[in-house]
């Protein structure tokens, strides 16, 4: 199950369809498709900020998502590796607490920070 509500990230016009692949290959098999649920990549409005403004914003963006389990957190980094993401930081026990386990990779498109993490019962 992916336990993140809802949220919305812009991303310039021409991201928009090779990003939204690239998260349903990652994060499939937590329940992530293109049609939700709550969950939406849009195209940057033609009227907004300039593209490349945007993508520099993106870099600065981190998202994660809520793991049931290690090996959720495993799969999401294999799988988003596959897709084509970058990994940036494998899969492993990080400083934040005792049991925080997470697996980070920036996605090939617009360079966004995605994390899946599992807080064991910390969390």
């Amino acid at each position: 199950m992916l336990n993140i509500n809802h949220s919305t990230i812009v991303v310039p016009n021409a991201d928009h369809d090779r990003l939204l692949e690239f998260l349903i290959g990652a994060m499939g098999h937590m329940g992530l498709t293109a049609k939700g649920p709550n969950y939406w990549v849009r195209s940057l409005p033609q009227s907004s900020a300039s593209e490349d403004s945007l993508r520099a914003a993106l870099k600065m963006t981190h998202v994660a998502f809520a793991a049931q389990n290690q090996e959720e957190v495993d799969r999401f980094h294999s799988a988003a590796i596959e897709a084509g993401g970058i990994s940036n930081g494998a899969p492993g026990l990080r400083p934040y607490h005792a049991q925080y386990y997470a697996a980070f990779v920036l996605d090939p498109v617009c360079h966004i920070n995605w994390e899946v993490v599992h807080h064991g019962s910390a969390g």
